[in-house]
This record gives structure tokens, C-alpha cells and sequence, in this order.
């Protein structure tokens, strides 16, 4: 079950395209299921917490979509292109982050997964 809908994204971000609407639903889902993932390893059932902070889940979920498509770039990076000395090579170095699912350190703080690297949180040992 998704935290967040499309008229979320698009209340907080940009107009989804029609040919777009199942991959960002899909993109959704995927993201309550790895935030669910996150909140569990912070020591805290996701159902309660989750039913207890709707905003944080939905604030959560709309910007690791954002992120995934590559809006939310920590970096300010732009794409470059390299182009080779012979005739016809070209290589393109995405320098945007883009497709897989990560947590702010502010973000962690709001499921209170404060410790470890983002998106991470060490085992019983750590």
C-alpha cells in the first residue's frame, strides 16, 4: 500500500504524463514497501507508525520518487558528454543520481533511523 498518491507527486513536484502514471504508481509502492524496510530497522513497527505519521510516510515516499527520477540531485551535478578522438565514439556519464531509493540524514531523523549511512543501519553488532 503506497503512502503517497500520483496527486501528491504531482502537488509537490510536476504533471505526470498518462504514459507515466504506472510506472509512478508502481515507483509508490515500491517506496512504502523500502520505507516500511527502514522503519522496521529503526526498531519500530511500520503499521503503527505509519498510521501514526501519515505526512512523514507520504513526505517520505513523494521525495524518494522524486529522487529515483533524478529531480532531487544532492549534488547539483549535471550529465556530461566525453567525446573520444576516434571518429564516431561518444560516452555519456549520467552525473545525476538516479534509480535507487536513499534517505537523507534529516529524512532518517523523521523515522528515527539516525545512525549510519543513509538508507543503512547496522546489524545487532554495530
Amino acid at each position: 500500500m503506497a503512502y503517497a498518491t500520483i496527486e501528491d507527486i504531482e502537488r509537490s513536484w510536476r504533471s505526470v504524463a498518462d504514459y507515466e502514471r504506472e510506472h509512478v504508481e508502481q515507483m509508490l509502492d515500491d517506496a512504502a514497501l523500502w520505507l516500511d524496510a527502514q522503519v522496521e530497522r529503526s526498531g519500530k513497527d511500520p503499521e503503527a507508525f505509519a498510521a501514526s505519521h501519515p505526512d512523514v510516510m507520504r513526505f517520505l515516499s513523494c521525495n524518494l520518487v522524486r529522487r529515483a527520477c533524478g529531480e532531487l540531485d544532492p549534488t547539483g551535478a549535471e550529465a556530461q558528454w566525453s567525446v573520444l578522438t576516434e571518429p564516431t565514439a561518444q560516452a555519456f556519464t549520467p552525473a545525476v543520481v538516479r534509480g535507487d531509493f536513499y534517505l537523507t540524514k534529516w529524512e532518517r531523523g523523521l523515522i528515527g533511523a539516525g545512525c549510519g549511512r543513509a538508507g543503512f543501519s547496522p546489524g545487532a553488532d554495530g
